[in-house]
């Protein structure tokens, strides 16, 4: 096996040149090519030529029978992961995908079990947990500075305001597109699984307005030792990213606040001005995405263990659906709710 991980970037979007760019510069992980749709292939062309990488127009020829490939990262639509994540693993490639690996809980469960037959790696992105503000917090959490827990409060709230094309998209759910990851934030900091939860939602841009496509949203999760979590999203704070964390308990609080552009503050008789907060998501988790990326490389090539387990997919896109129903049906849902329906849409799915 190569001291770097060789790998093909799937998809030239947001997130897919987040991740050519990171491979390009890595000494963990060599970009072999980039693969995207013909429509989208003069940007992809751009990002080749900045890169010195190859621009692969064949999935199958190019990129699932290519030899000098290890690994595909998969950062194209979202309707698109399981299809590319199950033809990636059974060409014999570990796989690295964006969120959600699949739209349902039998396309999460078919994705893990091929990757299993095959002795594969397949990780998702949950880039927070390589974020180095919230692992110390985790680990400060861990080493008992707060005492018993007892409530955590995550606020994000995005910034700039998505295209309304993709907002009207059926994979745009607030709760799968945006809370996924506060809901990741909270199990990670629990270490356990919420017994409930109570979602709202609701649709405050005019353009949405009436649509059933919600901006905005809150939810409380509830566990068995009492504990709380409040979450509350947004996808439009005018004055930049905004993303809070704060943990609180019977010896102390922790809290990572929202990043500046820089670090300076002015001071004069007039008060106090600080700079605003980074732009966006790209800007805020810039460091973490490029550790997913070499952990990514130390997982397949060094055997380190994975950030994240197939548990913790299935136990997030659980809550996020419980949300969701919650939301719909304006009450409090209990995740036992979630396991009956996700053991028929099993059974339903094997009778088929």
């Amino acid at each position: 096996m190569h001291k770097a991980l060789r790998l093909v970037v799937v998809g030239t979007g947001r997130m897919g040149k987040i991740h050519i760019y990171n491979a390009a510069t890595s000494l963990k992980v060599k970009l072999v090519g980039v693969y995207d749709i013909p429509e989208k292939r003069k940007e992809a062309s751009k990002l080749v030529a900045e890169t010195g990488s190859k621009l692969y127009e064949d999935w199958h020829s190019q990129v699932l029978a290519n030899t000098e490939v290890d690994a595909i990262v998969i950062a194209s639509p979202t309707h698109t992961h399981k299809t590319l994540t199950l033809d990636a693993l059974e060409s014999g490639k570990s796989v690295l995908c964006e969120k959600p690996l699949g739209e349902d809980f039998i396309e999460i469960q078919m994705c893990h079990q091929k990757a299993k037959e095959k002795g594969l790696t397949l990780l998702i992105d949950w880039n927070r947990r390589l974020d180095p503000s919230f692992m110390k917090l985790v680990s400060e959490v861990r080493k008992g500075f707060i005492g018993q827990l007892q409530i955590i409060r995550v606020s994000g709230r995005d910034h700039p305001v998505p295209p309304l094309q993709f907002l009207r998209h059926s994979n745009s759910c607030i709760f799968r597109d945006m809370i996924v990851h506060d809901v990741d934030l909270v199990r990670w900091i629990m270490n356990s699984e919420p017994i409930s939860v109570y979602a709202t939602a609701t649709s405050c841009l005019p353009e949405l307005a009436g649509s059933g496509i919600y901006d905005t949203a809150t939810a409380l999760m509830e566990f068995k030792n009492g504990a709380v979590a409040m979450l509350d999203s947004a996808r439009n704070a005018c004055y930049g990213y905004d993303q809070r964390l704060e943990v609180f308990g019977d010896k102390g609080m922790l809290s990572v606040e929202n990043f500046p552009s820089n670090g300076v503050t002015w001071c004069n008789e007039n008060g106090i001005k600080k700079e605003p907060y980074v732009w966006s998501f790209p800007q805020r988790y810039q460091i973490s995405f490029r550790n997913v990326l070499e952990h990514f490389a130390d997982v397949v090539l060094r055997k380190h263990l994975p950030m994240c387990s197939e548990e913790d997919d299935f136990g997030i896109y659980k809550v996020v659906s419980a949300m969701s129903l919650s939301a719909s049906l304006k009450r409090r849902v209990f995740l036992d709710e979630m396991n009956e329906k996700f053991l028929l849409q099993q059974n339903t799915n094997h009778k088929l």
